[in-house]
């Protein structure tokens, strides 16, 4: 729900936001439970409809679509058959069932097993730095996002008032080297939350075809070393990934070792399909393109696979590369020929 901070004297525009409200966001989320194809269907299709009235902003497109990637994950986290008398968001879900209902089951094993920045790789089963086996007494509570303007506000009292809120932190663009934060509480759900006890998910959305680097400052919201974080990087505009769709970041060759990446896992997520998340179906799919706008002319163009017509499109769009080569050597020609006749 948004709502009207300020309006200035001049009445020329208005200072606005969301505020949290857990309550709203619990008959929210009660209500497009009710919705057909619940939240799953109903939230994307929603929000593809706003992008397409030119609601949302162009470059809010990637986070507002991880925000809701994450929300649908949480929401499908949830037990089933609880007493509709008592909240149905605002409830504590184990961190590992979180990553499972987020990411499609052919990945399960990759996150669950995956191991911090700086250590080997492990296949083992039983390895005790394997995210499953540190994070299994680990919860997150979150029934929506608030946001928070200034990234040095981040930090253990943050994350401790968040989690007793039941909510998750947007950041303000540009503030920080992470878009939101899931705060995790490292203990049993009857254990008191506090600042010692109090980890994170930090996340980066990413809306990009051309994939690079990403380094991710976990001190930003866990700084002490010997507490467990996750970062989570969504490359969502990726569409044909070379890699898997779901891997775990390593050092990079040559890289010195960082004592902050000791207990950090880091989970790289490519693309926006059901090959990557649990959350998105083969039918929601489309939507989500529609969200971030990844789909370009020729996708929609339904004759494309008629070679003569897709020529035809191509033509009409003058700067593209191939036209621009085309056109720059037939000019470079006319030119070199005008000056031998001038010549002679």
């Amino acid at each position: 729900m948004r709502v009207v901070y300020a309006i200035p004297e001049h009445r020329e525009y208005m200072r606005t936001g969301s505020p949290s409200e857990p309550i709203l966001a619990e008959a929210a989320g009660r209500y497009l439970w009710q919705l057909p194809g619940k939240i799953m269907e109903a939230g994307p299709k929603i929000l593809a409809e706003s992008c397409r009235e030119g609601v949302v902003a162009r470059g809010e497109r990637g986070e507002l679509c991880g925000r809701l990637l994450l929300t649908i994950a949480h929401d499908l986290a949830i037990p089933k058959g609880l007493d509709s008398v008592n909240p149905q968001y605002h409830r504590p879900i184990p961190v590992v069932d979180f990553l499972r209902a987020l990411f499609a089951e052919s990945h399960h094993d990759t996150v669950l097993r995956a191991t911090p920045i700086n250590s080997d790789p492990s296949t083992i089963p039983g390895n005790p730095l394997a995210l499953g086996k540190v994070f299994e007494n680990a919860y997150v509570s979150f029934s929506h996002f608030d946001l928070v303007h200034n990234s040095e506000m981040l930090g253990a009292s943050l994350l401790q008032y968040s989690l007793i809120r039941g909510c998750a932190i947007q950041i303000n663009q540009g503030q920080a080297s992470i878009d939101a934060v899931i705060p995790i509480h490292m203990g049993g759900v009857t254990d008191p939350i506090t600042t010692n006890t109090v980890s994170a998910i930090n996340v980066r959305f990413n809306n990009r075809k051309d994939v690079q680097y990403c380094a991710i400052d976990r001190s930003e919201t866990v700084p002490d070393v010997g507490q467990p974080a996750i970062t989570i990087v969504f490359e969502l505009g990726d569409e044909s990934p070379v890699s898997p769709y779901v891997h775990i970041h390593k050092l990079r060759e040559g890289q010195a070792q960082d004592p902050l990446d000791d207990l950090h896992y880091q989970l790289v997520a490519r693309s926006h399909g059901p090959e990557t998340f649990n959350v998105v179906s083969a039918r929601t799919k489309a939507w989500y393109s529609i969200i971030l706008g990844t789909g370009d002319i020729m996708g929609d163009f339904p004759r494309a696979n008629e070679p003569e017509l897709a020529a035809y499109v191509n033509q009409m769009m003058a700067l593209q590369h191939e036209h621009a080569e085309r056109y720059l050597t037939l000019y470079e020609s006319q030119v070199t020929r005008s000056h031998e006749e001038t010549v002679e």
